[in-house]
């Protein structure tokens, strides 16, 4: 849902969402709220990027463009990059983004053609690694420029230093819902 009337950035950033929302311009924008198997993802995915030496966090406010904010599922820093304030302002190592399951009302879920305009943002930004995550089709999909290609086996940052293992990934999520 986008806010009815105008909201300054200064608002925006001295107000706290449940849950966090975006602003664009002037406007707040819902995000949708993650499910069990969302926010498994979000912490399996931050465990092992952790692993690997990153800072990993889940829904971390990041400033894409002056007036324009996104809160990705899951933000990495590069190794030795230090925290900013209360909010990301520089360039991360890597975005997630996971899809959300069907919205139970609409019946509407999200796709990665939603997600385009939040892709463009980060890849605007200079984020040399953009992931997006279908936890339907378990999938991983790297965006980079205009391309998209997506995993189910291995996926990998674009220097190549790390490495992560859907199928791990996705198996550890299967057992979770079994249990």
């Amino acid at each position: 849902m986008v806010a009815a009337t105008p909201v300054s950035l200064e608002e925006y950033l001295s107000t706290s969402y449940d849950p966090d929302c975006e602003y664009a311009e002037g406007r707040v924008l819902d995000r949708h709220v993650g499910e069990f198997n969302h926010s498994f993802l979000q912490v399996a995915i931050c465990v092992a990027l952790r692993e690997f030496g990153l800072r990993a966090y889940t829904e971390l406010r990041c400033q894409v463009k002056p007036a324009r904010f996104r809160v990705p599922d899951v933000l990495a820093l590069a190794r030795g990059e230090k925290r900013e304030r209360r909010y990301m302002t520089s360039t991360p190592y890597i975005v997630v983004e996971i899809l959300s399951p069907p919205d139970a009302v609409s019946g509407l879920r999200d796709t990665v053609g939603g997600l385009r305009e939040k892709i463009d943002d980060y890849i605007e930004l200079g984020i040399p690694n953009i992931w997006t995550v279908d936890p339907d089709a378990q999938t991983f999909t790297i965006h980079r420029h205009r391309e998209a290609h997506s995993f189910t086996d291995r996926i990998t940052t674009s220097d190549g230093a790390i490495a992560l293992d859907p199928i791990d990934i996705f198996r550890r999520m299967t057992e979770d819902e079994a249990q």
